[in-house]
């Protein structure tokens, strides 16, 4: 009998907890895709699968771009993890499509204040985007500051962070980041 401890046992645990406290950027493209596939494979290693299928197809996303047929031609995985990773894939592909949509309808508005040369609040934009929390904005903002940024950098202009426009009600000032 080994007197060695089992590096093994609580990894599982381990692995959430990391992402808990430090988020995705704490992981390897094969760590965050071992997390994943230890939901749909219960009780045995997933490391050694999520290396083997990130090295066949390329990448993370490639994993996830996999049919399922193709999915099922891989040792250890099953039906029930090729359709856990699809799921994975349509939820992320949903997610995205939402929060897009979101910047696309921003977007405008922002572009009709600045022409205005007026702010608006976060609520009042979260109200004409049909949005329940203002919260939920951070990302359009975000994406758009982004692109904006880097159109800037592309066509070599100072182009102002329109985005900058939206305030907060009580101070007047845009949100951190701004």
């Amino acid at each position: 009998m080994s007197t060695q401890k089992d590096n093994r046992h609580g990894h599982r645990d381990r692995l959430r907890t990391r992402l808990t406290k430090a988020g995705r950027t704490a992981f390897a493209d094969h760590e965050l895709l071992e997390l994943l596939l230890t939901y749909a494979i219960p009780r045995k290693d997933t490391k050694q699968l999520a290396k083997n299928l990130i090295d066949r197809f390329g990448s993370f996303a490639a994993v996830l771009d996999q049919p399922k047929e193709r999915l099922l031609q891989i040792e250890g995985i099953g039906p029930q993890t090729s359709v856990f990773l699809s799921a994975i894939r349509a939820s992320l592909t949903r997610y995205l499509e939402q929060k897009v949509e979101n910047v696309r309808k921003a977007f405008p508005l922002l572009v009709r204040q600045a022409k205005a040369e007026q702010s608006i609040y976060y609520s009042a934009l979260a109200e004409e985007l049909d949005m329940p929390n203002p919260r939920n904005l951070n990302y359009a903002l975000g994406y758009i500051g982004y692109a904006l940024k880097k159109l800037g950098k592309r066509w070599h202009e100072d182009i102002p962070p329109i985005q900058s426009l939206v305030v907060n009600k009580y101070t007047g000032v845009p949100g951190v980041g701004f």
